[in-house]
């Protein structure tokens, strides 16, 4: 069982732990994550209710605002679970821009491409933190390893939605 397996993110010292990023966005300082980082808020798929997280971005293309964000827990992750419900629908904060957007799941092939340039932009997280969390410590970050985590980690391409002249882009919330 990998390491992650074993952690309950709704519970506990981890669970708050997870929480204090969403407080910074909701104080006016998602800045201070920069790009690595953005909010993603999606209705629950049984509540309806927003819900939020903060998830690191694999990879970026500022000019688009196309993000990639991994679901560490995998397909039990809840907030997958939500977007999946909600068709893809969510709003995305990054800095201060708050965006609509549209979600979708990459293929493996284009997961192990965005994990394989993550590993290279950020070699010794990945080789020291990602791998060995979610693949046991004997995993190195041979192309094996690459395409291991691309069939465990679902990756989710996040997109502005298309403008329909209904969904205004939201000003950041303060406060």
């Amino acid at each position: 069982m990998s390491g992650l397996a074993r952690l309950d993110p709704r519970r506990g010292a981890l669970g708050l732990l997870l929480r204090v990023p969403i407080h910074l966005y909701h104080l006016g300082l998602g800045g201070l994550l920069g790009r690595r980082f953005l909010l993603l808020e999606v209705a629950g798929r049984r509540s309806g209710r927003p819900r939020e997280v903060v998830l690191e971005v694999v990879s970026c293309e500022s000019a688009s605002d196309r993000y990639v964000v991994p679901a560490a827990w995998g397909s039990r992750a809840g907030w997958l679970r939500n977007l999946r419900a909600a068709d893809g629908r969510a709003v995305v904060q990054v800095g201060r821009r708050r965006f609509a957007a549209v979600a979708r799941e990459l293929q493996r092939v284009e997961a192990a491409e965005a994990l394989a340039d993550y590993a290279r932009r950020h070699r010794l997280a990945f080789r020291a933190v990602v791998v060995p969390l979610l693949l046991g410590r004997r995993a190195g970050a041979a192309p094996e390893a690459l395409d291991e985590l691309a069939r465990r980690l679902p990756l989710v391409e996040l997109r502005p939605a298309p403008s329909t002249g209904s969904l205004a882009e939201e000003p950041a919330r303060s406060g």
